[in-house]
């Protein structure tokens, strides 16, 4: 099973401004991520230790940052890769994310889809939201994860992983949330 991860993304380093209610258009923001504020929390789950391994903190270096550039609409922002912490230096990050920018948040969503086996597949609704603060971000991936295609297989992976989890909880519904902040 995959997780999806957000190492070096987007963002704005000590950038202060009178009146900035927000994300700006045509801007782009470097926030230095704290490595000490990344983990991993776990909604209604299997606490079966093989599948919690499965799912760790984002690891974080000691200079990571989260780039992203404000569109000329203001309405989305796409994270960024730059060789210096300067906006000559920077193209959008291969693989990177689009968000949608509304006030102080900027939201983006996926869908992913494993095969969990024999025809039943796990999907993965990944909804990222990252709020600037002005002075700092958060940033937040809730992953929610559920069995479908093959209701008879993918019961008897359920049943099989509650089995095995001292709390008797399985997948379905289960949500995965990785958080970091940045400066």
């Amino acid at each position: 099973m995959r997780f999806v991860a957000l190492l070096a993304v987007v963002l704005a380093l000590s950038f202060v401004a009178c009146g900035r209610k927000g994300p700006e258009a045509n801007q782009t923001y470097f926030w230095k991520v704290d490595p000490a504020s990344s983990t991993v929390e776990w909604g209604d789950c299997s606490d079966d230790p093989q599948f919690r391994s499965q799912a760790t903190p984002i690891e974080v270096g000691p200079n990571s940052y989260i780039i992203y550039k404000v569109s000329a609409d203001g309405r989305h922002a796409t994270t960024m890769d730059c060789t210096r912490l300067d906006p000559s230096t920077c193209v959008v990050l291969d693989g990177g994310v689009t968000f949608d920018v509304v006030g102080t948040q900027l939201t983006h969503t996926d869908t992913f889809t494993d095969d969990a086996g024999s025809g039943c597949n796990m999907v993965q609704d990944v909804s990222w939201t990252l709020t600037d603060q002005l002075q700092s971000c958060s940033v937040e991936i809730a992953n929610t994860l559920s069995l479908v295609d093959n209701p008879t297989v993918c019961d008897t992976i359920d049943n099989d992983l509650k089995a095995h989890s001292p709390n008797m909880m399985g997948v379905r519904g289960c949500v995965v949330t990785f958080r970091f902040t940045g400066k």
